[in-house]
């Protein structure tokens, strides 16, 4: 939240003069957004960006407040995340603006649509020690799709057509190929109270299109037949897997994996693990661990690479043929791409599903792998799932059957949102096929931890309830979100309900190569917390628990389940000695 203050001479209060030709001028930009399907803005409270706030208020699109832009940001992007659409996020000059950044650059890298709009002072004003100024010139880079300085506003009847034209191709370059975030800058000058009384208020040069036609078409493009040929030709007696990243698959993949005897290697993000399929494979990190694990000739993957490190090891160890399917580029970290098709998943699961319907072979099984390789994937995603389910409820000694019960309980339907670092490898190990579907998110563009909390309570918005699973570090590190308790409360009978994986450190390290015995291992990386989560709870009025065991956690999660608003429920276990605790489970970072 920024505001200039007594000194600069900008405190909005009922006597200032209206601004009749920004409000229509901001009114026609908003209009066309909404036509265009943006049904969301986060609105950080400041001065310069009035003229913005007021007329997003006054549009009838879902407004959120969030007196924290950092925060804000994050939480425009897991809103986008959750809902598939477009959402904009709104703030003022200077800081404000900079706080924006490490949201803008987890939606670059994660593909989320996110249209940031700044206000910045008018030109006249820059470079002269106006307060509250800074360059906002393209102030994110290259991490954004587009970028626009937009004009001071006027409302002539050319100002009106740039203003919507300009909404168009913020929502078409933040719903392209590959989708992510777009940047307008605003210059607004004085007064920036704005006139809503128009009449023509976000009506003014409006098209004339018919209502049945939608203003933004997208085809999904597919393989011709002769590129689907060459790749069955490709895939013939080839020992495959199809390796699926975080992203959004059809339900046709299914069918798909049967017709060609390759088993989905599914990463949690993947959400595949709600189809309880035998040739879903749910323990996959296990078995990439173990002597056991079938040889693999080639590798279709979809998405990233998924939370696996011993899966892409493995893989790359082994040095199959692998096919890279993405609309966009192969994020492809280990350089081992052999053949790149640009297209969706979706598109080309289609093209080979509609050429085996054209030409009758369509209930044809095993079409491509030997007739004993799926089978052998499923004996051991059977035997991995023995060790996972087996875990112990022993108290106090790790977070893994806190996990494993809440993932028994979760209700289906709901979110599930996990931080990054070890919350999403202890769901990576505990998610497991054949029990409640919830959607698992996460922000794994830039695996940071900033954000989590904020990024969660976005997404929430899309669920009835809700659940985060986050460690006591990317808590902290975004612990103000508390405060949008307010904001969750005002939209009804929400859930929202934080597990806290509380070791008062940085378990992660325990994983990676700093592990160390000497002293600095613990100052550096481990970082042991001291801080009172019941304290902080009653601080911003939230529902606290402090289980003792996995039966009072059971409880204590049945009942955050039941309750509106925000719960926490801290789970506290022991920091050092996490990597020998997950060691039965074969986690692997």
């Amino acid at each position: 939240m920024h505001d200039v203050g007594e000194w600069g001479h900008e405190v909005v209060d009922s006597s200032t003069p209206t601004n009749a030709p920004a409000a229509l001028f901001l009114s026609a930009f908003v209009d066309e957004l909404m036509h265009l399907g943006v049904h969301d803005v986060v609105v950080s409270p400041g001065s310069r960006s009035t003229p913005l706030a007021m007329v997003f208020d006054a549009s009838g699109m879902e407004l959120y407040v969030d007196v924290d832009e950092r925060g804000a940001a994050f939480f425009a992007l897991g809103l986008a995340k959750a809902s598939g659409h477009p959402v904009c996020v709104v703030c003022t000059s200077g800081t404000a603006a900079a706080n924006y950044f490490p949201a803008v650059c987890e939606a670059d890298v994660s593909r989320i649509p996110l249209i940031v709009l700044t206000g910045d002072r008018p030109h006249e004003l820059r470079n002269l020690g106006a307060p509250q100024t800074m360059d906002q010139i393209k102030l994110f880079g290259d991490a954004v799709r587009f970028f626009n300085e937009m004009p001071v506003p006027t409302a002539t009847p050319d100002a009106i057509a740039y203003a919507r034209q300009m909404a168009r191709e913020a929502v078409i370059h933040a719903t392209g190929s590959p989708s992510g975030p777009v940047h307008l800058n605003f210059p607004l000058a004085d007064p920036l109270k704005v006139d809503l009384t128009q009449p023509e208020l976000f009506t003014i040069g409006r098209s004339t299109l018919p209502a049945a036609v939608p203003a933004l078409m997208a085809a999904r493009p597919v393989l011709d037949p002769e590129q689907v040929a060459a790749l069955e030709r490709l895939f013939a007696g080839k020992r495959g897997i199809v390796l699926c990243g975080e992203g959004t698959y059809p339900p046709e993949i299914v069918p798909f994996a049967h017709a060609t005897g390759f088993p989905l290697v599914a990463d949690p993000l993947s959400n595949l693990r709600s189809f309880d399929d035998p040739l879903v494979i749910d323990n996959y990190d296990n078995i990439f661990g173990g002597a056991s694990c079938p040889e693999v000739d080639l590798v279709i993957r979809f998405g990233r690479w998924p939370v696996s490190k011993r899966c892409s090891a493995t893989l790359q160890k082994g040095n199959p043929l692998q096919i890279v399917v993405d609309e966009a580029q192969t994020r492809d970290f280990n350089a081992a791409t052999d053949a790149f098709v640009r297209c969706t998943p979706a598109g080309f699961i289609e093209s080979f599903l509609a050429m085996w319907e054209r030409t009758g072979t369509t209930g044809r099984g095993c079409r491509f792998a030997p007739d004993d390789y799926p089978r052998r994937w499923m004996s051991a995603n059977e035997q991995a799932a023995r060790i996972v389910t087996a875990v112990s409820d022993d108290p106090g000694t790790f977070e893994g059957p806190y996990v494993r019960r809440m993932l028994e309980m979760i209700p289906d339907g709901s979110l599930l949102f996990s931080a990054s670092s070890m919350s999403i490898r202890a769901i990576d190990t505990f998610l497991t096929k054949g029990g409640p579907r919830p959607t698992v998110l996460c922000n794994r563009g830039l695996n940071g931890i900033d954000g989590t909390l904020s990024s969660a309570l976005g997404a929430a918005q899309c669920f009835e309830v809700a659940t985060l699973l986050t460690g006591d570090l990317a808590f902290l590190h975004d612990l103000s979100a508390l405060h949008l308790q307010r904001e969750l409360m005002r939209r009804g009978e929400r859930s929202f309900v934080i597990v806290l994986s509380d070791n008062s450190g940085g378990g992660i390290f325990e994983f990676l190569p700093q592990r160390s015995e000497e002293p600095y291992f613990e100052r550096l990386f481990l970082t042991p917390q001291q801080v009172d989560f019941a304290g902080v709870a009653q601080g911003f009025g939230i529902a606290y628990a402090h289980p003792s065991d996995v039966s009072a956690f059971a409880t204590a999660y049945r009942r955050a389940l039941r309750t509106p608003g925000m719960s926490l429920i801290d789970i506290e276990t022991p920091l050092g000695d996490l990597a020998d605790r997950y060691a039965p489970y074969q986690v692997c970072g």
